[in-house]
């Protein structure tokens, strides 16, 4: 059987012998939403756990949104225009803060790819620099004592919100919520803690696990501590298009987006393979070496002991 991968922009095709194909491990087919703005809208306005956004701008001088950088393909194009409706209705001077993490700027052609060009030619927009001292701000300390550091753009800001996508993370648990601030808009000595072998080498720090996972704990308690004032996540397709849009409060909304994305991404497997094909999902997130190992761990369950991947 031949099987198109998403791998890069165009795909990679394999070719596996029937007799040795076990099954092909996908994403279920959820449909998709037929008009995405006109349901952001109505979220916006009817959100998850919050007052509805158009309220949160009113009497704000400033905001700051918080977007995915170039490795994510968060449909920024869709979710940015109704909230900068709002923003501008109020006169709100709002700043794009791109989460990079530790990742490098994203810039020029890349940049507009991802946000439009109307919207990078309109708006203020800075890339997070997580080692520039200058642009962070110390909020304190965390329950375990580390330092949580967070770029000053963010928390300058008298609004604060957070876009991003939902999938299955294989340290988080889920992506999106409360990950566009740490690791994404955090300082290195706080994502350091956050990337340590301590959370990263815990059990629970694994794909699809939310309760008791201590990098989602960590993340959330920085996240809580940065404030986030509004949240904006959707699940996505495999061919990137919105199933799904979660608009409101940051841990409500995100955990209506994990519940929905679950269904989704979880699929049973009639046994473990000896060999398993697999991916990183196409571009963007297949970009550099850093985001394969994504693919690779997750596919370890699917895999027998001392198999191949």
């Amino acid at each position: 059987m031949k099987i198109l991968l998403d791998y890069g922009t165009k795909g990679i095709e394999a070719d596996i012998p029937d007799e040795n194909l076990l099954t092909i491990a996908r994403q279920k087919d959820e449909s998709v939403l037929d008009n995405p703005q006109a349901v952001l809208k109505q979220s916006l306005a009817k959100p998850i756990g919050s007052t509805p956004f158009e309220d949160l701008c009113k009497g704000r001088s400033t905001a700051c949104i918080v977007v995915s950088d170039k490795t994510r393909p968060v449909p920024n194009q869709t979710i940015l225009p109704p909230l900068f409706e709002a923003l501008d209705g109020y006169h709100v001077n709002t700043t794009i803060l791109v989460a990079c993490g530790m990742h490098t700027p994203t810039e020029g052609k890349v940049l507009e790819d991802m946000l439009g060009r109307d919207i990078v030619s309109k708006y203020r927009i800075v890339n997070h620099l997580g080692e520039n001292e200058g642009e962070l701000k110390r909020l304190g300390l965390s329950g375990n004592g580390t330092p949580v550091v967070v770029n000053r753009h963010y928390v300058e800001a008298d609004l604060r919100i957070v876009t991003g996508f939902i999938e299955p993370h294989f340290m988080a648990g889920f992506s999106g919520g409360r990950k566009a601030i740490c690791p994404g808009i955090s300082g290195a000595e706080t994502m350091k803690y956050a990337h340590s072998p301590e959370l990263m080498g815990a059990p629970c720090s694994s794909s699809g696990v939310i309760t008791g996972n201590p990098f989602h704990e960590f993340s959330l308690e920085v996240a809580k501590m940065a404030r986030v004032d509004f949240m904006v996540n959707v699940t996505l397709r495999r061919d990137k298009k919105i199933t799904g849009i979660f608009a409101g409060d940051l841990e409500k909304a995100h955990a209506e987006g994990v519940a929905f994305c679950n269904k989704q991404a979880r699929v049973a497997l009639p046994a473990e393979a000896d060999i398993v094909l697999t991916t990183n999902a196409g571009y963007p997130l297949d970009q550099d070496f850093y985001q394969t190992v994504k693919g690779m761990v997750s596919a370890l369950p699917a895999v027998k002991r001392g198999g191949t991947i």
